[in-house]
C-alpha cells in the first residue's frame, strides 16, 4: 500500500492505516463468531444427548417390564433380574426410597444398560454433568 506521510522535522510518522485496522477487526469478528457458533453446536449436541439418554432409559425400563412383569427397582421378587441384591415394594411406582437407585442396578443386571451401579448410591450422569433422575 502506498502511504503518504507528512514530514515533520525530517522524521516520518509511522502507524496503521484505517484499512489495515478494519481488516484486523473483521478477522477478529470472524474468529469470535466461529467460537460462538462452535459453543452453540456443543450445547445443541448435549441437549440432543440428554434426550437420547432419556429415550434409552425409557426403552430399557419398558423392556424390563415386558420381560419380568414389574418395573425395575420396584420389583419384589428374589433374583429378578438374576443376581439382584435388593427388592422394592412392588406397588407399581419407582419411588425415592432407594428404588430409584435399584432401578439402574436392575437394568444393568438385566443387561439392558451399560455401566456399574451398586443399587445404593450410583446414578448415571447426563452430558451436563449432573445425575440422571427417573
Amino acid at each position: 500500500m502506498l502511504r503518504m506521510f507528512k514530514k515533520s522535522k525530517g522524521k516520518r510518522q509511522a502507524g496503521f492505516t484505517l484499512v489495515e485496522i478494519a481488516i484486523v477487526l473483521v478477522i477478529i469478528g470472524l474468529l469470535i463468531g466461529g467460537v460462538l457458533r462452535g459453543q452453540s453446536m456443543i450445547q445443541s449436541a448435549r441437549v440432543k444427548r440428554v434426550a437420547k439418554q432419556a429415550d434409552e432409559i425409557r426403552a430399557a425400563v419398558m423392556t424390563f417390564f415386558d420381560q419380568y412383569g414389574q418395573f425395575p427397582g420396584d420389583e419384589d421378587l428374589n433374583n429378578i433380574p438374576p443376581n439382584d441384591t435388593q427388592t422394592g415394594d412392588g406397588d407399581g411406582q419407582i419411588e425415592g426410597n432407594g428404588e430409584h437407585f435399584a432401578l439402574f442396578e436392575d437394568l444393568m443386571r438385566a443387561g439392558l444398560i451399560s455401566g456399574s451401579f451398586n443399587g445404593t448410591s450410583d446414578l448415571p450422569r447426563h452430558p451436563f454433568g449432573d445425575v440422571a433422575y427417573v
